[in-house]
């Protein structure tokens, strides 16, 4: 979980809007579809909260990720028992 996104860090109360705003939703979008690659990962890397990546992505079209993360065959099977 350690791994650097190499994302910019967004100062503080920073609004984006127009080319700047495309230029990081798109690196956001990019970095998300990547397999395991979180909106909490995105958050702490870019300094910005959930509520504005989440609407980062949904504005672009994402399909965002259902919580709880994947899980296997065997482990479902030993939870049903």
């Amino acid at each position: 979980m350690s791994e650097q996104l190499q994302l910019p860090k967004v100062p503080r109360r920073k609004r984006l809007v127009g080319p700047e705003l495309e230029a990081f939703a798109s690196q956001v979008v990019a970095k998300y579809r990547r397999p395991n690659v979180s909106i909490r990962q995105i958050c702490a890397e870019t300094g910005r909260s959930y509520g504005a990546i989440h609407r980062i992505l949904v504005d672009a079209g994402v399909t965002l990720r259902k919580h709880g993360g994947v899980r296997t065959g065997q482990r479902r099977k030993a939870m049903l028992k």
